[in-house]
């Protein structure tokens, strides 16, 4: 199976690479609703079921919405997802139990946790 690994290149530009024993690929994604976007974790069942988290920020950082974006086997996608805060909403970590099990964890702007699950498939 191959292994993704997601680098940020400058602010706003976000890509996706897709190592392989032999070559690399560069694979665009979707951004966020916003100009800065990162990318904090990723969490892969299959070579089409990888899920990745992190958040979308505007240029000042001050206001952020959770970002989820999956890899079905062909291209990426943004994925709907909770913004409980009008502030900055991140997620830090993914984990994909199965097909229609996927976990999410991030924070708000007070040390609070915002736990996410996703049920289904995309």
């Amino acid at each position: 199976m191959k292994q993704h690994i997601l680098i940020l290149l400058g602010l706003a530009v976000l890509c996706l690479q897709s190592a392989s024993a032999d070559n690399w690929q560069i694979i665009a994604s979707p951004n966020g609703s916003r100009q800065v976007n990162e990318l904090h974790s990723v969490s892969a069942l299959a070579e089409n079921d990888v899920w990745a988290v992190g958040v979308s920020y505007n240029t000042e950082r001050t206001l952020g919405s959770t970002l989820i974006e999956h890899w079905n086997g062909s291209r990426w996608s943004v994925v709907p997802s909770p913004n409980p805060s009008s502030f900055v909403n991140k997620l830090n970590a993914v984990a994909a139990v199965s097909p229609n099990d996927v976990w999410a964890v991030g924070t708000l702007p007070l040390p609070q946790t915002l736990p996410s699950q996703a049920y289904g498939s995309c």
